[in-house]
């Protein structure tokens, strides 16, 4: 007896074939250069293979079970997201104001238009208070401060308006002087005021000639940086069909533009026309001109989303619009708020983005199993 009978070859048992159908020999199959005709089609085909083995219709890559790589939805541009927030309608904000009335306000640091405080009851005065606290020797000082304060605005006003106003504090406070000791401290209150701003006017006088006209170069250096950055676009920020970045840059200038000219226009009022201009006031002066690019920048943003309803989403043939808002954004910053609260108040009423466009690869890709032979039965 050979080796061969001492272990001999085993083979599978035949499966059963269907009526009608012919078993597949060996005979019958056609082997390829190499030998491996056989085995590769029957990895193709799934014959000699379990019914929980069989490959999935559709799949001839080394035999896998599941696809390697899945079809997934890829958004048109890449890292925007599948599904996008639709743009909220114009009538969103129909309700809310363009603009403040805080928006039509001068450009400036604070407002300097604010009165005193007004008491609102003056109680009488005690005669025997009155005659122990208020002597003869106070009332007397009282009015040469007065006379003194008179001097003061002769010499350092030189303002009609502001010099008749002054003029009219010190005539209150004799008078109140004149109607009796009683009315000592109503007096002295008018006294004080125009004292105060003799006081500021001669400071205004030295810091109009060291950090005013400083500021004034500041202002002048970035008004021409910015003249020309202007010209520069002049032949593609005006016209249509350019890239965004163009319209971005030029928006950035024209806001710049806006803070300088607000600048300059605060800084000659509060000198030259108001005369009480405050040297805590220069940071102001310093940050409005970036201060009025980065705005642009932000207006830009705002109507290029459509979040200012203006006249819904704005496609950019002309977009001197854009300019000048940006422009008005930097010469005024409450112009800027505004359109921030317009924006936030267009967001509160816009509808929530649908989740129906949002795909999964599970429901992308569909695979069909094969049917096992229990399932027939």
């Amino acid at each position: 007896m050979s080796a061969e009978d001492d272990h001999p070859q085993e083979f599978p048992p035949e499966e059963e074939t269907p009526s009608g159908e012919e078993p597949v020999t060996p005979e019958d199959a056609t082997p390829s250069e190499g030998g491996m005709g056989t085995a590769r089609e029957e990895i193709e085909t799934g014959v000699g293979m379990l019914p929980e083995e069989q490959p999935r219709e559709g799949d001839r890559g080394m035999g896998a079970m599941d696809p390697i790589l899945t079809d997934e939805e890829l958004p048109a541009t890449p890292g925007a997201p599948l599904a996008e927030m639709e743009v909220p309608p114009a009538e969103a904000a129909k309700d809310a104001p363009l603009f403040s009335e805080k928006a039509y306000d001068e450009p400036g640091p604070t407002d300097f238009s604010s009165e005193a405080p007004k008491p609102s009851e003056i109680k009488p005065a005690n005669p025997e208070m009155t005659k122990l606290l208020v002597t003869d020797k106070d009332v007397k000082e009282l009015w040469k401060r007065a006379d003194t304060a008179k001097a003061g605005v002769d010499e350092h006003v030189g303002t009609l308006v502001i010099a008749r106003d002054l003029f009219d504090l010190i005539k209150s406070a004799r008078n109140e002087l004149m109607a009796g000791r009683d009315n000592y401290e109503e007096a002295e209150r008018f006294v004080n005021e125009v004292e105060y701003r003799v006081h500021l006017s001669v400071l205004l006088k030295k810091w109009s000639q060291t950090i005013g006209i400083r500021l004034f170069f500041y202002e002048l250096i970035w008004g021409v940086l910015l003249v020309i950055l202007a010209l520069l676009t002049l032949s593609k920020g005006y016209s249509s069909g350019q890239q965004d970045r163009i319209y971005l840059f030029t928006t950035m200038v024209w806001g710049g533009v806006g803070g300088v000219v607000g600048a300059w226009f605060s800084l000659i009022k509060h000198i030259a026309q108001d005369q009480d201009f405050d040297i805590q006031h220069t940071l102001w002066y310093l940050y409005t001109p970036p201060m009025g690019m980065l705005l642009g920048l932000a207006v830009w943003l705002i109507m290029r989303s459509g979040l200012s309803a203006v006249n819904g989403p704005l496609n950019i043939q002309s977009p001197l619009l854009i300019y000048f808002i940006a422009w008005l954004a930097g010469y005024q910053h409450n112009v800027f708020t505004d359109l921030v609260k317009r924006a936030m108040k267009v967001l509160e009423t816009a509808p929530a983005p649908s989740s129906g466009n949002q795909t999964t690869s599970t429901t992308t890709t569909t695979t069909t199993k094969p049917t096992k032979p229990e399932d027939k039965a």
